[in-house]
């Protein structure tokens, strides 16, 4: 399967034909007895191509050049070590006689080299196009979007944070610079207006990640007006990627640490929020209304996450305290008799429940309770609301 990209394909169909390119380069290769696997171009000694004896070996000659595997065994499916040696490097010709032959007339078998299990796995994938990117861009910061810092960050901390995925996947645009924005458009060639929407007057500056989310002014009034009064003055040589790592890792590091990344994060959905209202649904530019509109958006997540956060850190005293309760209801429910739940032994009485749950987007939570006794006599029931 060879990838052919048409004229005129979208950058969607672009990426993945590039990503799909770099993946069938790297696909590993098991010969079989009858194998059409080229010996130069394919990577079928351990998940890797072999060195030729001679760097001229495989150009020189037309046959030599589209050697099969299929060509270094004998005919009784040993392999030819003579002529192996002849072609390969020390090193390789010995990795080659080592592979057991092919006594049985298998097929050739594919498998993905980048894992222990020998299957193709979206991590080890992303890793490798990855890999691949940053070896084509080099140190030129026009084509290099994601720095080497931006990938451990990715990688490290921010799918591990505890906030919306929504969240997660803005962070990720940001720091990779693929968020549409109105630099990004240009590039496309899409019919659009370019520049900042919450700019009054006739300013007309160009809409950049750097400027939408902290060197706009009124971006400037609402980071030093959150919980967190970031002053954004002197940071306009700072790329956003690393002005967003730097603020999450040292937010981390203080004792209320995950709020306030919350907090930060949020007040960044907010800002894109605010900006696809101005732009797409033709909100009014008003310093007010806007600042306000930013700190709803904020509020609708925080309280909620930041709440999710204390419920999850105290979640196994919760749970004891909970279960206490519950084993003294049910104990009071059966006048006052042992409740055995496993087992029967000597006195007790056996207590079926009949437990249901459910929860909503908000992190509000119910569960019910029905319990019964061994005859199926219904004992009592027990509704409770809670935080999910």
């Amino acid at each position: 399967m060879t990838p052919i990209r048409g004229t005129g394909c979208s950058w969607g169909t672009r990426s993945i034909l590039y990503e799909l390119t770099v993946i069938m380069e790297n696909i590993g290769w098991k010969p079989g007895f009858n194998s059409k696997i080229n010996i130069w171009t394919a990577r079928w000694v351990g998940g890797e191509r072999p060195e030729p004896k001679d760097d001229w070996l495989n150009l020189s000659n037309g046959y030599l050049a589209n050697l099969q595997v299929r060509n270094l065994f004998q005919t009784d499916g040993k392999w030819n070590k003579v002529f192996i040696e002849g072609l390969f490097t020390e090193e390789w010709a010995t990795r080659i006689l080592a592979i057991p032959h092919c006594e049985v007339r298998r097929e050739d078998k594919v498998f993905w080299p980048l894992t222990t299990t020998g299957s193709y796995t979206v991590k080890s994938g992303y890793g490798l196009i990855f890999t691949d990117y940053m070896d084509k861009a080099g140190t030129d910061k026009d084509n290099c979007r994601l720095s080497e810092r931006g990938r451990l960050f990715c990688r490290k901390v921010l799918w591990k944070l505890h906030i919306p995925q929504m969240w997660k996947l803005l962070l990720w645009k940001i720091i990779t610079n693929v968020l549409p924005t109105g630099n990004e458009i240009i590039k496309r060639k899409i019919d659009a207006d370019p520049f900042c929407g919450m700019c009054r007057g006739d300013q007309r500056i160009m809409e950049t990640p750097e400027h939408l989310f902290r060197d706009c002014g009124l971006s400037g009034r609402i980071w030093a007006g959150s919980i967190l009064g970031i002053r954004v003055e002197g940071a306009g040589g700072i790329p956003i990627s690393n002005w967003i790592c730097d603020w999450i890792h040292y937010l981390r590091k203080k004792e209320e640490g995950m709020n306030q990344v919350i907090h930060f994060v949020a007040t960044l959905w907010g800002l894109w929020t605010m900006r696809n209202k101005i732009k797409f649904q033709d909100q009014a530019v008003n310093s007010h209304v806007i600042t306000n509109m930013v700190y709803n958006v904020i509020g609708e997540k925080v309280d909620i996450l930041c709440n999710s956060m204390n419920l999850r850190q105290n979640r196994s005293d919760l749970r004891c305290e909970e279960e206490g309760s519950l084993q003294r209801e049910v104990f009071d429910i059966c006048n006052g008799h042992p409740v055995c739940v496993v087992g029967k032994p000597s006195g007790c009485t056996i207590v079926r429940v009949k437990v249901d749950a459910s929860w909503n987007q908000t992190f509000e939570a119910a569960f019910g309770w029905i319990a019964y006794d061994d005859t199926g006599q219904e004992l009592g029931r027990r509704q409770i609301r809670t935080r999910a």
